[in-house]
């Protein structure tokens, strides 16, 4: 009867054992799922904050959460590319930020104070007022765009001597100069118009100054085709900038383009020094590499050798 007692007081021990570590683990995970929530809170925190920093300023600063938005990823970008080139020793970080903060700051003044577009409507009130043409000025462009550009078609066909890339290239060049001559013809509406014509001024300018330059470079690389499509790229291009100085903007909107052009442009000029000067390998490796250990654990085992009778020497 004594054993028996005392194995029942033994299991009796155990069962109490096995009840209070059952609660105590119910406890541990009540604890442990109170720390994962705190630790998740603090997590979204971490994010939100900064995320609605951005948007904050954006609309509270410039008006809009599109410009926290930008700003944002920008700076984001910005910061990384900063981190990983500085790391590496790469990039001429100061003279890139240097450049970037100046094209920013005059970009902002330009468009704060509407210079282009005052030069543009200077221009533009040089040459009298004319009277809009309406429909018939797609009209008249395509006919004639139609007819430059098919009779050009026709003599390229022509060379193949079949009448097939005659007639081909009669119809493929009508319909690339009805296409061209309505544009045309939209344009001289629009110089037509006095509150557009700063608009197609900024976009000729500009245009024909990045065509020209489109136009060298592809002449340069790839002959007549490379300057053709050079000047076509650059044009376009040249002409959506042109037409985007043309607008006005308030000293809170400049200020915001002057921002986001100095944090795009100084990522930019990084990646741009690096891919044009790469990295210095042998910097990289003199940082990296324990030449000074390797050298005179080196020269130690030469000493060791040479005072160990029967040594091999190297």
């Amino acid at each position: 009867m004594t054993k028996d007692a005392a194995l029942a007081l033994v299991r009796a021990h155990i069962d109490l054992a096995k009840a209070e570590a059952s609660e105590i683990g119910g406890e541990v995970k009540v604890v442990a799922a109170a720390i994962g929530l705190a630790l998740g809170a603090l997590i979204l925190i971490a994010f939100l904050l900064p995320i609605g920093l951005f948007l904050f300023f954006g609309e509270w600063l410039f008006g809009s959460i599109g410009w926290g938005v930008l700003h944002g990823v920008e700076l984001l970008i910005l910061v990384g590319t900063t981190a990983v080139l500085g790391a590496l020793g790469a990039g001429r970080i100061a003279r890139s930020m240097a450049l970037a903060f100046l094209a920013g700051t005059l970009v902002a003044i330009l468009f704060g104070t509407n210079a282009p577009n005052l030069l543009y409507t200077a221009i533009a009130d040089q040459f009298g007022a004319g009277v809009d043409p309406g429909v018939a000025a797609f009209v008249v462009g395509a006919a004639i765009g139609g007819v430059l550009f098919g009779l050009i078609g026709l003599l390229v066909g022509a060379r193949n001597g079949t009448a097939k890339g005659a007639f081909g290239g009669l119809f493929a060049g009508a319909m690339l100069g009805a296409v061209l001559g309505s544009v045309s013809g939209a344009f001289v509406r629009l110089a037509e118009n006095e509150q557009s014509r700063p608009m197609v001024v900024g976009l000729l300018i500009i245009g024909g100054i990045a065509g020209l330059a489109g136009l060298i470079a592809g002449a340069r690389s790839n002959g007549l085709t490379g300057a053709l499509g050079g000047f076509v790229v650059g044009f376009v291009l040249g002409g959506a900038l042109g037409a985007f100085t043309a607008i006005t903007f308030t000293w809170q909107v400049a200020i915001a383009i002057g921002i986001a052009l100095f944090l795009g442009l100084a990522t930019a000029l990084m990646a741009a020094d690096v891919a044009t000067r790469g990295l210095d390998t042998e910097a990289l490796k003199a940082r990296f590499y324990p030449e000074t250990t390797i050298e005179t654990t080196k020269e130690t085992i030469e000493w060791a050798k040479a005072r160990i009778p029967g040594a091999p020497r190297s």
